[in-house]
């Protein structure tokens, strides 16, 4: 995928506002993003489109009305790419852009996941991301869930791992993927969303690639953003 490629997963938390949106915008150009997964955008089909603008070239997104949900995939205009395939999900909850980049068939999924944990939406993101054997995958979003509470959370919880926790494991066994930052910061802990209802900080956004592609992954942050929830790249 050339020398560098920079990805960035973050949730928006509604980008409805255009002096929002213009910040999100120049801070994902700060970071460096080539290529952006957004969650919870809250914008219907017209206004994603209007996204594409300043560094953003090119974008596929699945809408949802009703002002909630929707997710999106932001190309920098300075990548070449070539599309194959998209798959929308008509629920707003992820996109799915498969493609070539740098002579890499690579996919990128962008997705945010039920509240309430859904053990039928995580196994329909596998099944549909099964079909591109061959392809380098690189999964971001909020997946609502923590992957270990004893480690993920703030305070930790004491119970024993939830069943909740088997969407993460889902994922990162069925397609044999690995969390970037989990895995280049072994001994370290950070929470992307902080709960003011349970006063708790939590790690629930995550950045997947393919076990293929981690070795040539150089590093991941978090980065805390002010208008919405942690930049993961």
């Amino acid at each position: 995928m050339g020398d560098k490629l920079v990805v960035t997963s973050l949730n928006v938390a509604g980008f409805v506002s255009p002096v929002k949106q213009t910040r999100v915008l120049q801070q994902l150009r700060w970071v460096g993003a080539q290529v952006a997964l957004l969650q919870e955008t809250h914008l219907s089909h017209v206004e994603h489109l209007k996204l594409c603008r300043d560094w953003v070239g090119a974008l596929v997104f699945a809408a949802f009305g009703g002002h909630s949900r929707g997710v999106a995939v932001l190309f920098h205009k300075a990548l070449a790419h070539t599309i194959h395939r998209t798959i929308i999900d008509p629920e707003g909850r992820y996109v799915i852009w498969a493609g070539e980049l740098s002579g890499q068939k690579t996919v990128f999924c962008s997705l945010y996941a039920p509240n309430n944990y859904s053990q039928s939406f995580f196994s329909s993101v596998v099944a549909e991301l099964l079909t591109f054997p061959g392809y380098n995958l690189v999964v971001g979003g909020d997946f609502n869930i923590t992957n270990d509470p004893l480690v993920d959370c703030r305070p930790p919880r004491p119970a024993p791992r939830l069943a909740a926790s088997r969407g993460v494991q889902l994922v990162l066994s069925e397609l044999d993927m690995v969390d970037a930052w989990c895995a280049l910061h072994p001994t370290e802990s950070e929470s992307t969303h902080f709960s003011q209802v349970h006063n708790t900080y939590a790690h629930l956004d995550y950045l997947l690639v393919s076990r293929s592609l981690f070795g040539r992954c150089r590093e991941s942050d978090i980065v805390d953003h002010p208008h919405s929830d942690m930049i993961l790249w």
